[in-house]
């Protein structure tokens, strides 16, 4: 009889622990499995998820039409695009819909005739300049020309005004 029980007891102990290391292998291939996929789904924020790629012009009119906007009149018809396009006293630029605080994209609020940023309240005016908020610089301007006639925006050349690039002919089109 105690044969037996030492036999039970031998195969009740070999089967507990061959469920604890079946178990514990079961635990750690778990746990490589989540730090895999974690991984996996983290490395979007690891690398920029962009092309890297030039974006090709954006064509946006003809001068003679684009040259009759009103003074003080915004164009949204880009903004998906990534700018604005504003017709000042001084000319037709291309503004970046993108606010200098921490990128968030601006609004054209025709009512207060400033561009706002919906995230922390930074002002703009039509021409770019910051007003309120803490955005640390005003908006930036694309590099906008005229060929054959047609106006075209390069989103891929930027200019900043605190840079003194705004001065830069290729950042205004004058339009008298």
């Amino acid at each position: 009889m105690k044969n037996d029980d030492a036999s039970r007891s031998l195969s009740s102990s070999v089967i507990e622990r061959r469920r604890v290391i079946t178990a514990a292998g079961a635990g750690w291939l778990a746990l490589a499995g989540s730090a895999i996929v974690t991984a996996l789904g983290l490395q979007r924020f690891w690398y920029p998820n962009v092309g890297g790629g030039r974006v090709p012009p954006v064509k946006i009119g003809d001068l003679a039409t684009l040259a009759e906007m009103p003074i003080a009149s915004v164009n949204q018809d880009y903004k998906k695009q990534g700018f604005f396009v504003v017709r000042s006293r001084k000319g037709i630029a291309a503004l970046s819909t993108t606010c200098t605080h921490l990128g968030c994209i601006l609004h054209w609020v025709e009512g207060e005739r400033q561009f706002k940023c919906p995230c922390h309240g930074s002002g703009f005016s039509q021409e770019g300049m910051q007003l309120e908020g803490p955005a640390p610089r005003p908006m930036e301007r694309f590099k906008i020309t005229v060929d054959e006639g047609i106006v075209l925006v390069d989103c891929n050349q930027v200019f900043r005004q605190e840079k003194g690039e705004w001065s830069n002919p290729e950042s205004l089109i004058r339009v008298s």
